[in-house]
């Protein structure tokens, strides 16, 4: 089993950062919701959370997908997008030496 947790790693995070935007609109909403009000109250209060949750991952997907299409995994993504902006800094300073 802890191998296996080791070997999934970037997906299951991947898993529990949505769970927790989508944790993060829903809290407050819930508490607002009455008690005779429950039924009615729930898809109210939790569609703005996850459509908001929903729209990130979206875009987030987006991003990697234009910018770095060889990324499997976010953590590929942001480990390329930080390569990416070390190598335009490095040629800036270059460009600045001339």
């Amino acid at each position: 089993m802890g191998g296996y947790l080791i070997f999934m790693a970037g997906d299951l995070f991947a898993d529990v950062v949505f769970e927790l935007l989508l944790v993060a609109g829903l809290i407050r909403g819930i508490r607002r919701v009455d008690v005779f009000g429950f039924t009615g109250g729930i898809p109210k209060v939790t569609l703005p959370a996850l459509a908001v949750a929903l729209a990130v991952s979206v875009v987030v997907g987006f991003w990697a997908r234009h910018f770095h299409p060889e990324a499997k995994t976010l953590a590929e993504a942001l480990k390329a997008e930080k390569a990416s902006y070390q190598a335009a800094k490095e040629a800036g300073k270059q460009l600045r030496r001339r």
